[in-house]
């Protein structure tokens, strides 16, 4: 799925997730890769417990128990591919993940 984002602006990669597992433990992970920069870890919630890196986390926000990703303010850098990571863990474990490429254009 292609988004696109305007350098400056706030830019939102919408997911959803659902699961019928009960008393579980969550896990979100979102992960960029480019061209230039490879690939690097942005933030992390377990249990609605934000983990952000230290490097990237003034810019990459998440809500969680939602899994939307914000952006902000969107840079040139951001262009590439995001992958979230929703692990699931009770009785039984789930695990989906799901990719989005961001173009970003100078306004």
């Amino acid at each position: 799925e292609m988004i696109l984002g305007i350098v400056g602006r706030p830019l939102l990669l919408p997911v959803n997730y659902t699961t019928e597992i009960k008393d579980q433990n969550t896990q979100i992970t979102w992960t960029f890769q480019s061209q230039s920069s490879g690939s690097m870890l942005l933030v992390t919630a377990i249990n609605n417990t934000l983990t952000p890196d230290m490097e990237h986390g003034h810019r990459f926000f998440l809500f969680p128990p939602s899994a939307t990703l914000l952006i902000n303010p969107v840079q040139l850098t951001d262009d590439g591919e995001y992958t979230i990571k929703v692990t699931v863990s009770g009785v039984k474990m789930e695990s989906a993940s799901q990719q989005l490429t961001v173009q970003v254009n100078v306004p």
